[in-house]
């Protein structure tokens, strides 16, 4: 389970308003530039990006070329590896060859 949700709810605005990817960065204490977004739809990225945030977008519900915004773009997330940094304050991510 996440340590931190944010749920529509909680928030005045939706995607692609960068509201909800900035609401989770503070209540996990983190500045925005800090924060990686995994996302599989455009509005997302444009959230991650109108919050300062670098973002991963994950191929199925729209192809490459449509998550285009994203830093960085995977064919699956079963693909992502995230793992701690040597310091733990920093993450490693790698993409398996699927």
């Amino acid at each position: 389970m996440p340590r931190v949700l944010v749920c529509a709810d909680e928030i005045q605005h939706g995607k692609p308003h960068p509201e909800g990817y900035l609401s989770a960065a503070k209540r996990l204490g983190r500045a925005a530039a800090e924060c990686v977004v995994i996302e599989d739809a455009p509005a997302g990225l444009e959230a991650a990006r109108a919050a300062g945030m670098r973002s991963v977008g994950v191929c199925g519900t729209y192809p490459a070329n449509a998550l285009a915004l994203a830093d960085l773009i995977i064919p699956t997330l079963n693909t992502l590896r995230i793992a701690a940094g040597p310091d733990s304050s920093e993450l490693e991510i790698t993409v398996a060859t699927p």
